[in-house]
């Protein structure tokens, strides 16, 4: 079959109907390869019989990596910020400079601000396969093991590390689009790239791992309970408990300035700025109380009013994208069991086991689901820079913890029978 014969040029020289495009995109013919290198060193030794030890260096960087989309045909934002100053309405439309013309032969207008784009018909042109993106991560990586002797096993890991990169996501904020490959866009997709580097997005200092087993030494030949007699030995002993668990520093926050600080074109995700004499982030030290009371709907974690202030009209914000030194709270998670085996001839046998799920049943506040914006309503449109009104413009929900709780206690039994 054959294909179809290619439409005739129009006449109008318009070959498609701008009108009918939503976004027009760029397809970087060099783009390239991301690649990552990885290098590490390190030494293990034993000890005192059943005791080892491992001790390592590992890093890895990444290089060339795909992030937010970079933009093109975008809004001169001097030009645009002078007009607009001057007070220009910047949505007067006028004729476009090449008189096209539309279907009915009327010549298309576009606006003030079109008109200070390259190409005044076509707005901002993304190119998906942004490239320049980079990561690097240094940790020191340990264990300790003991081998299963005298009825005790357990494996110890602690690791200390960091990550650092230009745009980075976790969990439910990684789309399978690449431009979605970031939890935050950077403040100016056409920005340079090295004011977005920070702290990784699932950066954690911090983190320890461990799991045990271990015979309880209770019942006949035992520590303790040796003499117990046939039936007192079938209750007490021949317990046996197992447990695997983790204790992680928290993973640090987020900042948004809750607008776009009046920017026409090529405007991710805005940040706020320092306030004057602030030093690091600020915990409210009612955060538990407020997090108990049942009468109150949110517990933040920071005093954000005490931190931060908006950015000035065209302006980005001084704060990193992560904020290494604003960080959620340590997670402990550990999860046991305990199992009793009952042999009740050479070929039956009967297993009891007991197992919970977050067995300290302590709250673990998870950081980043939440759209972290400090203000909102923000006045851009009247001021160069909007004055802050503790109820209007503090968003009530900028680090609210009862959001933030994880998994609580969950308790199961079981009893199986082998034979």
């Amino acid at each position: 079959m054959l294909p179809e014969p290619l439409p005739p040029w129009p006449n109008n020289g318009i070959f498609a109907d701008l009108s009918r495009i939503n976004t027009p995109a760029y397809l970087d013919q060099n783009t390239a390869i991301p690649y990552v290198q990885q290098w590490n060193f390190g030494f293990g030794f034993e000890f005192l019989r059943d005791y080892g030890a491992e001790v390592m260096y590992v890093a890895t960087k990444g290089t060339q990596l795909f992030g937010p989309a970079r933009r093109y045909n975008t809004v001169d934002l001097k030009r645009y910020a002078e007009l607009y100053t001057a007070g220009f309405n910047m949505n007067d439309r006028f004729p476009n400079p090449d008189g096209l013309v539309d279907a009915t032969g009327h010549v298309i207008t576009v606006t003030r601000t079109a008109l200070l784009r390259p190409n005044p018909m076509l707005g901002a042109i993304i190119s998906p396969l942004a490239q320049g993106h980079n990561s690097i991560y240094h940790s020191l990586q340990s264990q300790l093991i003991k081998r299963f002797s005298h009825g005790v096993l357990f494996n110890v890991n602690y690791t200390f590390s960091k990550s650092i990169d230009t745009s980075s996501c976790e969990g439910q904020f990684c789309g399978t689009n690449l431009g979605d490959w970031a939890t935050v866009q950077p403040q100016l997709f056409g920005g340079d790239r090295r004011l977005e580097r920070s702290v990784s997005a699932f950066d954690i200092k911090h983190n320890i791992r461990y799991s045990f087993n271990l015979d309880l030494p209770v019942g006949r030949g035992r520590a303790l309970g040796g003499s117990a007699g046939p039936v007192l030995n079938k209750i007490i002993g021949n317990w046996k408990l197992s447990g695997i668990g983790s204790v992680q520093s928290g993973r640090p926050w987020a900042a948004f300035n809750g607008a776009s600080a009046g920017f026409p074109d090529d405007v991710g995700t805005v940040r706020p700025n320092w306030k004057p004499g602030a030093t690091g982030c600020i915990v409210n030290p009612e955060w538990r109380n407020q997090l108990n009371n049942f009468s109150r709907r949110y517990a933040n974690y920071y005093l954000v009013e005490q931190m931060f202030e908006p950015t000035r009209r065209f302006e980005v914000g001084n704060v990193s994208r992560y904020l290494d030194q604003c960080r959620m709270p340590w997670r402990t998670i550990l999860n046991a069991a305990a199992l009793k085996e009952f042999l009740l001839n050479e070929r039956i046998k009967i297993v009891f086991r007991v197992e919970a799920f977050q067995v300290l049943n302590n709250p673990n506040f998870v950081g980043n689901v939440n759209s972290n914006n400090v203000f909102q309503n923000l006045n851009y449109t009247a001021y160069a820079q909007p004055p802050i009104d503790p109820v209007q413009n503090i968003r009530t929900t900028y680090t609210d913890m009862t959001q933030n709780i994880g998994p609580t206690r969950t308790m199961q039994i079981g009893l199986k029978v082998y034979f």
